[in-house]
């Protein structure tokens, strides 16, 4: 039996609601748009999944659910445990990709937030860009259906390769410049993105294009993005861009990821032409983004950006 995402959130609610039942408007509270969310009702309803009465929905027959409605989120602080085993292996901080790892409080924030909006079980999902690792911590849920990870770095590329067989879903890892287009058979192929794309206009607008590309109908992403180095100009232009696309920017929450304060700062690109005043490094970290979460609505179009001298701007520049 074929789901659809509202469906399935449904599903997943009754089955965590005591007695599997739940009013109307509580159903409305965790899966959406009530009158979708009634729709969907009626759709089980006539294949006698639920009954509905007095404003009350109960599941019923569920022995004729698809298995995987059925899998338990684990405990996440397990999760993040078994997480940080791999994380503490590597460091993959690099100025030559404009890589910064956000701290791990701020994957395990990140896959909350997945868990709770459902963008995790069963769903094939995408990375572009892994230096943080979020792909491990997705597959020890145990939930996607599948991962795969786009990525320059030939290091981040050879380490998920080799941890790739013994986590509970493998990834799928391709060394890929985002300069080209990815092939063609990795088009309208995933349900989910996530990125951390260099911080500037044009980075950001290039990962994010491959993103939506590579997305199913009514696909989702993550984006973090930072006010610390992009003007609030600069976030109006990304922002019109994606909507254009035809995404609804469903979340942004801000301070949401920090990232790790490596010591080096003053040396990083484009950055080296500071006052001369500002000549200590950060002790604490400093850099943190706001968390975009954005769903494609009915048709997807392309992500409109100029691709001039875009090479040169991938790199995060104060000036």
């Amino acid at each position: 039996m074929k789901l659809s995402r509202q469906t399935e959130k449904i599903i997943r609610a009754l089955l965590s609601a005591k007695n599997n039942r739940l009013d109307i408007w509580q159903l409305a509270r965790r899966s959406g748009y009530l009158l979708h969310v009634i729709k969907s009702v009626e759709s089980l309803r006539k294949k006698r999944l639920v009954s509905v009465k007095n404003s009350v929905v109960s599941l019923k027959n569920k022995k004729n659910l698809p298995k995987y409605v059925f899998k338990k989120e684990g405990d996440l602080k397990s999760i993040m445990r078994r997480y940080l085993k791999y994380r503490n292996l590597v460091d993959f901080d690099s100025d030559d990709y404009d890589q910064l790892e956000i701290l791990p409080e701020a994957v395990e924030n990140k896959l909350s937030m997945m868990m709770r909006k459902n963008d995790l079980l069963n769903r094939d999902i995408l990375c572009i860009g892994d230096d943080d690792l979020m792909s491990v911590a997705m597959s020890l849920t145990g939930l996607p259906k599948s991962i795969t990870v786009f990525d320059i770095d030939e290091k981040i590329v050879e380490f998920l390769k080799k941890i790739s067989p013994r986590l509970p879903v493998p990834i799928r890892v391709l060394e890929i410049n985002l300069l080209k287009s990815p092939p063609k058979n990795l088009c309208n192929k995933f349900d989910v993105f996530v990125t951390e794309p260099p911080d500037t206009v044009k980075g950001t607008l290039l990962f994010v294009s491959r993103g939506i590309d590579a997305l199913k109908r009514n696909g989702v992403f993550y984006l973090g993005m930072t006010d610390v180095t992009l003007s609030k100009k600069q976030w109006l232009e990304i922002e019109k861009a994606i909507i254009q696309a035809g995404v609804s920017l469903t979340d942004i929450i801000p301070d949401f990821e920090e990232y790790v304060s490596v010591g080096d700062e003053l040396s990083w690109t484009g950055f080296k032409k500071l006052p001369s005043w500002v000549n200590k490094p950060p002790k604490k970290p400093w850099f943190v983004s706001t968390l975009f979460r954005g769903e494609v609505v009915g048709k997807k179009k392309k992500v409109r950006f100029s691709s001039k001298n875009i090479e040169k701007e991938l790199v995060t520049s104060l000036l």
